[in-house]
């Protein structure tokens, strides 16, 4: 699926859940100026590889920043759902210039167990 999304400082929460236990999410992320970004409400029964590179899920489920990336116009990572719950999070992404609004594209696809 595509997306077509403007994000701003206030409209830059992505909350994304997983349809079932074990499917595999993918997703790549093109901005038309740099953008930052960062996972929320990861689960250490997730497992996360950025742009390549795994990326270490702390034991606690907390809105804190997991994997905050600035001034990039392009990422993409995959999240596996290892846990036997629905699980959700949030994906951020706010423009790197305070008080601009960017374009972007988010292209997904999931993968059934």
């Amino acid at each position: 699926m595509e997306r077509h999304e403007i994000v701003t400082d206030a409209n830059s929460v992505f909350s994304i859940g997983a349809p079932a236990v074990g499917y595999i999410e993918e997703r790549q992320v093109t901005a038309q100026q740099p953008v930052n970004f960062w996972f929320e409400y990861l689960n250490p029964d997730m497992s996360l590889t950025l742009n390549g590179v795994p990326v270490e899920i702390t034991s606690q489920r907390g809105a804190g920043m997991t994997a905050f990336t600035s001034g990039v116009t392009s990422f993409n990572y995959v999240l596996r759902y290892n846990s036997k719950e629905q699980l959700s999070y949030n994906l951020r992404i706010v423009p790197s210039a305070t008080g601009t609004s960017v374009p972007i594209v988010t292209r997904e696809t999931w993968t059934a167990p």
